[in-house]
């Protein structure tokens, strides 16, 4: 009987993960948002999938290519997208997959599909503006807008820009939140841990943006004042689905900001990542702008108002 069962499990795995009502209407938002982009004239554009250098961030994890020379799978097209915004300062949309080396979730895959663009002369609160456009094709919600510190005073009792570890410390035992290592974690990482586990639960249903981050978690954003990073987050009934910045343009800064990364990177004993001189280069010719990047898989797996994202998408990855 063992046989028989193994062999009915084999027959189910080669199939989809989605029907094909709900893959007909991912099809459909897709058009959408291209149509969306092309009634406005915004280029589309496309870029490479494959890199010799990759995003510094130590907190997002890249995909390395086996070849003759080191090679990454994009975990966004961001800097290939704004080489080109440096090179014809017109404004762009592409819809492509990124990959990253995040454990697969509910809310989550390794390869997954992408829309980003960028608005030349537009501020991030113009483009949260957009955002919310773009997504009231397919969810009716009134947005609200809230800013990330207000945020953690209102829900847990801490100011994250002048937070300490020992408050975090105490912030978690007080929550019961069991860390394996909490002399490892740096501020930082504490305050994403709340975020995660105790704020985004409590957040408003429907549309909402965060916004005005900590300057140190935003390195690819313009500081206002020394102060305050232009970075929002907008979440759809408590799921993170698109990022956002007024986009630096200062190549000396950005280098600054990388190379702190690689230093944290090697804190934590990660690979140290290559700096991509051609993207810092293109800095110098950047318009002011700012871009944003969209899940497109979350987006449909709260429309068909699915449990997992892998419902949603033809195959898991």
């Amino acid at each position: 009987m063992l046989w028989i069962v193994l062999l009915q499990s084999e027959m189910n795995s080669w199939q989809s993960n989605s029907s094909l009502a709900d893959l007909t209407a991912r099809a459909e938002i897709i058009h959408k948002i291209r149509n969306f982009f092309v009634t406005k004239d915004i280029l589309e554009v496309e870029t490479p999938v494959l890199s010799s250098t990759t995003n510094p961030d130590p907190n997002t994890g890249s995909f390395q290519v086996s070849a003759s020379s080191k090679l990454y799978l994009q975990t966004s097209p961001e800097f290939y997208m704004k080489r080109l915004l440096a090179s014809h300062s017109n404004d762009i949309f592409q819809i492509c997959k990124a990959f990253r080396q995040d454990e697969s979730s509910k809310n989550h895959q390794r390869e997954f599909t992408m829309l980003e663009w960028y608005r030349v002369g537009m501020s991030y609160h113009q483009l949260m503006d957009e955002v919310y456009e773009l997504v009231s094709l397919f969810i009716d919600h009134p947005m609200v807008k809230i800013e990330y510190r207000e945020l953690f005073i209102k829900y847990i009792g801490v100011d994250p820009f002048i937070a300490t570890k020992a408050e975090c410390e105490e912030i978690a035992n007080r929550y019961n939140l069991n860390i394996n290592d909490p002399d490892s974690l740096a501020v930082d990482l504490w305050l994403d841990l709340f975020l995660s586990q105790l704020i985004e639960p409590k957040l408003p249903k429907g549309i909402v943006f965060v916004y005005d981050y900590k300057p140190s978690q935003a390195s690819l954003a313009k500081i206002r004042a020394g102060k305050v990073a232009e970075r929002f987050e907008l979440y759809i009934d408590g799921i993170e689905i698109a990022n956002g910045f007024s986009e630096l343009t200062d190549p000396d800064e950005q280098l600054i900001r990388f190379n702190q990364d690689n230093l944290i990177r090697k804190q934590r004993k990660l690979e140290q990542v290559g700096i991509d001189s051609g993207f810092i280069s293109s800095l110098n010719y950047l318009p002011e702008c700012s871009g944003v990047a969209l899940g497109i898989d979350r987006l449909v797996k709260i429309c068909l108002k699915k449990q997992e994202i892998q419902q949603i998408m033809s195959f898991a990855s």
